[in-house]
């Protein structure tokens, strides 16, 4: 997530930073519902990367159009594999678990691959 978005999605009192998804935070109303996806739902906790434009200008700035374009200042950061495959490791891996699974798009050496939604 956004570091301008952490006081909105965690609790986070003591201004902890977390750039590697080290710490478990409790998150806000607005946290859950924003981010469903990454809270745990049994005790309500995300294991945030708290992004800074400094660590990763790329990435922040992604995030940013996301942010500007639906209200929502983070994204689910998962490992990229599917059941029973190995970790992605290429360009070719990322792009065959675009066609083979429900994910709308894919964001590979600066560019924005989304699946045709009408074919």
């Amino acid at each position: 997530m956004l570091d301008t978005f952490v006081e909105q999605y965690l609790v986070n009192p003591k201004k902890v930073t977390s750039p590697q998804m080290t710490i478990a935070f409790q998150t806000t109303e607005l946290g859950r519902k924003h981010l469903f996806a990454g809270v745990h739902p049994a005790d309500g906790t995300a294991r945030a990367q708290i992004l800074s434009h400094e660590h990763n200008p790329s990435l922040y700035s992604f995030i940013e159009e996301y942010a500007r374009m639906t209200g929502m200042g983070g994204l689910l950061n998962t490992s990229f594999n599917t059941h029973g495959y190995p970790i992605v490791r290429t360009s070719e891996d990322a792009y065959d678990v675009l066609k083979t699974t429900e994910l709308d798009g894919l964001w590979l050496d600066g560019a924005l691959i989304m699946k045709n939604q009408n074919a």
